[in-house]
C-alpha cells in the first residue's frame, strides 16, 4: 500500500493526471492512493475532469505543495519538478523518489538535479529514442519505460471508417490554447511536402478537440524530421488510424526491448518519402482501412495497456 504523488510542473502530455486517475481507479482496492501536483495542466485538463479520481493540487501554493509532499509515501516527478525546484531537497534520501525524463529534457535538467542528488533518486527515461543524447549518461543507471497512455479513455474511441474523411491529419503543436506551432522543427516542411493533399493541421486546440479531429482522418503524420517517437503517434493507432512516424534502428530496438513487441506499428518515412507514403494510404479502400485499423487497435491494447504498465511502475516504487 502506498500514497503516491505525481508531480509535474508542466503539462508533459497529461501524464501526471493520467497516472493519478489510473492508480485511483484500478489500484485503490489494494490500498494505493494518488494525488496530482502541478503548476499547469495545459490542454490536458481532460484527464483531470473527475476530481475524485484525480485530485489536483497546485505547485505554486506553498501550503498545498508541502502538504502533498509530506502526505506522500512515494514521489514520482517529471522533467522540471525536481526536489530542488519543489523547494524540498531535504526530502531526498528520506522519501522514495522516482524521476521521469520525457523527451530531450536531459540538458535542461542539469541545474534541477545536482550531482550530489543523483544517487538519492531512481531515474526513469521514456523509451522514445531521445536517450541516445549524451546528456542522459548523467542519469545512469536509468530504467527505460513507456510513457503512460490510456487506451481505454473515451477520447480514443474507434470510429467506423465510413465516418472518416479521406485526408491526412498532422498535430505539430502542444495542443494548447496558446499560439504555439513551431515546437516541431519539421512543421513547415511537412506542409510543403504535402502541398495539394487534403491535410488537417491541428493546432491551438485542447486535447479533446485534437483527438476528435484525429479520429475522422484517414492517416496521421507524426514525426518525420528526427527518428524519435512522440506521445501523439499512439493516439492515432488507438483510433485505428495508420500513423507515419520516422524511426531508425536505435529507436526500433528501444521499442521492441521495452514493449516486448516483434514489429513496429508505425509506417516509417522521411521527409523525402512522406508524400508517397501519404498518397498510398489515401488510396486504400474502406475494407482495407477497417482491417488495418483492427490490427492497430489490437496492437495498442496488447502492448500499451495502462493497467499493465502502472503495475510495472508500482514495482519500481517498491524497489526504492
Amino acid at each position: 500500500m502506498a500514497k503516491i504523488l505525481y508531480a509535474s510542473r508542466t503539462p508533459v502530455v497529461g501524464v501526471a493526471p493520467l497516472f493519478t486517475r489510473i492508480v485511483n481507479r484500478h489500484f485503490a482496492t489494494v490500498g494505493h492512493e494518488a494525488r496530482c501536483l502541478t503548476a499547469d495542466l495545459g490542454p490536458f485538463g481532460w484527464y483531470a475532469r473527475d476530481r475524485v479520481l484525480c485530485p489536483v493540487y497546485h505547485e505554486q501554493d506553498e501550503n498545498q505543495r508541502n502538504d502533498c509532499l509530506e502526505w506522500a509515501d512515494v514521489v514520482h516527478s517529471f522533467n522540471y519538478s525536481s526536489p530542488r525546484n519543489l523547494s524540498r531537497p531535504d526530502l531526498l534520501g528520506k522519501k522514495p523518489w522516482a524521476h521521469m525524463i520525457c523527451g530531450d529534457a536531459s540538458q535542461k535538467l542539469r541545474h534541477a538535479w545536482r550531482d550530489v542528488d543523483l544517487p538519492k533518486a531512481k531515474f526513469i527515461v521514456v523509451a522514445e529514442g531521445w536517450h541516445r543524447a549524451d546528456g542522459f549518461k548523467r542519469f545512469e543507471p536509468y530504467t527505460l519505460m513507456p510513457l503512460l497512455f490510456d487506451v481505454f479513455d473515451s477520447l480514443h474511441r474507434h470510429f467506423f471508417v465510413g465516418d472518416r474523411w479521406r485526408r491526412a491529419s498532422y498535430s505539430p503543436s502542444t495542443r494548447s490554447t496558446a499560439p504555439t506551432k513551431t515546437n516541431t522543427k519539421g512543421y513547415g516542411l511537412v506542409q510543403k511536402a504535402l502541398d495539394g493533399f487534403p491535410l488537417d493541421v491541428i493546432e491551438d486546440v485542447l486535447f479533446d478537440v485534437c483527438m476528435q479531429r484525429k479520429s475522422v482522418s484517414w492517416v496521421g503524420v507524426d514525426e518525420v524530421s528526427t527518428p524519435m517517437m512522440h506521445h501523439s503517434g499512439p493516439e492515432w493507432l488507438a483510433l485505428g488510424i495508420p500513423c507515419i512516424s520516422m524511426y531508425d534502428e536505435f529507436t526500433e530496438r528501444t521499442w521492441k526491448d521495452c514493449f516486448g513487441c516483434n514489429e513496429m506499428p508505425f509506417i516509417n518515412a522521411t521527409m523525402e518519402t512522406l508524400r508517397d507514403r501519404v498518397y498510398s494510404i489515401l488510396q486504400l479502400n474502406e475494407c482495407d482501412m477497417q482491417d488495418i485499423g483492427g490490427e492497430l487497435i489490437r496492437w495498442v491494447h496488447r502492448y500499451l495497456n495502462p493497467i499493465k504498465w502502472v503495475e510495472r511502475y508500482l514495482g519500481i516504487y517498491d524497489g526504492l
